[in-house]
């Protein structure tokens, strides 16, 4: 797909760590004002197992 045909803002969920890291836990396209709940659950799930080393 052509990026010229891609309607949306980005998006990225990022947290930092230790060690003064930014960690990106998900990119996506926003299409609503609200950030879609499986989008979030993506990224809680990522920084859990971040949290779990």
């Amino acid at each position: 797909m052509s990026a010229a045909r891609i309607r949306g803002t980005g998006r990225a969920l990022y947290c930092f760590v230790q060690d003064r890291r930014i960690v990106i836990l998900h990119a996506f396209l926003k299409k609503t004002r609200t950030t879609p709940g499986r989008d979030l659950a993506i990224a809680r799930q990522r920084i859990k197992e971040i949290q779990r080393g």
